[in-house]
């Protein structure tokens, strides 16, 4: 009986590159992918291709990481703007990134987080990494405008995405429920 495995370069080993072992597809770091890894499974055809016959990326199979985020709190209020609390000491969004297991927290690029569509988080800098719900596995601590956010949506149940890309370039999304009154 013989056993056969790939062996992969090593220069090819990233965060960015997943190798199928037979069984999942698995990058440098443990990650492997999930159908919720893609943005979308279901090509749109006929493929567009350029003017050579290639085969044009669109959006078909684009990658990008799960993550699960907790918001705090998870009801926030429509306020008319009395100008009592700004800057600082205006309310804010705790937002609660978890990425699986192998996924560096600190790579994420500051610059490229976005809360539902156009909010960026107040502080830049790298923030605070801890295990706020006590899983084992850590989570980022960013925050956003809760006045911000109140304005945009309308009263009720929403759903909102955290958006943003590692340093690597490998974007990631997730979401979760606010309710606002």
């Amino acid at each position: 009986m013989h056993t056969v495995s790939d062996v992969y370069p090593a220069d090819l080993a990233s965060e960015t590159n997943f190798f199928f072992d037979g069984e999942q597809a698995e990058n440098s770091t443990g990650v492997s992918l999930t159908d919720e890894s893609f943005v979308s499974l279901e090509p749109e055809l006929p493929y567009q291709r350029d003017s050579e016959g290639t085969i044009i990326k669109g959006d078909f199979l684009q990658l990008q990481l799960p993550a699960e985020i907790t918001l705090k709190p998870s009801v926030i209020k429509k306020k008319k703007d009395k100008g009592k609390k700004s800057g600082k000491k205006a309310p804010k969004l705790n937002v609660f990134i978890e990425f699986e297991k192998g996924i560096d927290l600190e790579k994420i690029d500051m610059e490229t987080v976005r809360l539902d569509g156009d909010l960026s988080p107040l502080d830049r800098k790298p923030a605070k990494i801890g295990d706020q719900d006590k899983d084992g596995m850590p989570e980022l601590k960013l925050q956003f405008s809760r006045s911000a956010l109140a304005a945009k949506l309308e009263k009720g149940q929403q759903t909102i995405s955290l958006d943003g890309e590692l340093t690597s370039g490998l974007p990631f999304h997730g979401q979760a429920e606010i309710l606002v009154k």
